[in-house]
């Protein structure tokens, strides 16, 4: 140790060091706090502003456009029982093949193939608002009860 420099004076070095890397780091840790937090002003509107002068909308100088009328196209009823098989069976419509036997408009019988089979069956089919419903389809007789709400024709269901 050197003639002139006491222990005490270690300790004031020290602790002077040690203050000053405690403010330091406080400064760093106030600055960032301070960063992340906005202004009050910019969390207010300005109260002098109206309601009107902070909302304002485009002008409206806009001819208006005609909007051409929807068109439905009316399909056929050999189309629609074809979608209504191709839908409750999970087919493509391309695989679908009918053949109409009787058709009053609102009821259609006929017979139904699926591709790749090697027979065929029989259906009733009945158009509603929304379009075609096949009521009942398959190979033996007729479900009189599931067809009768549907009022179809007696010729069509002559074993009801």
């Amino acid at each position: 140790m050197a003639a002139n420099q006491s222990p005490g004076n270690y300790y004031k070095i020290g602790f002077f060091v040690f203050a000053a890397i405690f403010l330091f780091l406080a400064g760093i840790l106030t600055s960032n706090l301070l960063k992340g937090k906005p202004s009050s002003q910019e969390n207010y509107p300005s109260p002098t502003k109206s309601y009107e002068e902070i909302i304002t909308l485009p002008p409206t100088d806009i001819p208006p456009t005609s909007i051409p009328a929807v068109t439905k196209v009316e399909q056929t009823a050999e189309q629609g029982i074809k979608e209504a098989f191709a839908q409750k069976y999970a087919k493509n419509i391309t695989d679908v093949t009918i053949t109409i036997s009787k058709n009053t408009g609102t009821h259609a019988q006929g017979g139904v193939k699926f591709a790749g089979e090697m027979a065929g069956g029989w259906f009733l089919a009945y158009k509603d608002d929304s379009g075609w419903i096949i009521v009942a389809d398959g190979n033996g007789t007729i479900p009189c009860l599931t067809v009768a709400p549907y009022n179809f024709p007696a010729d069509m269901v002559p074993d009801c």
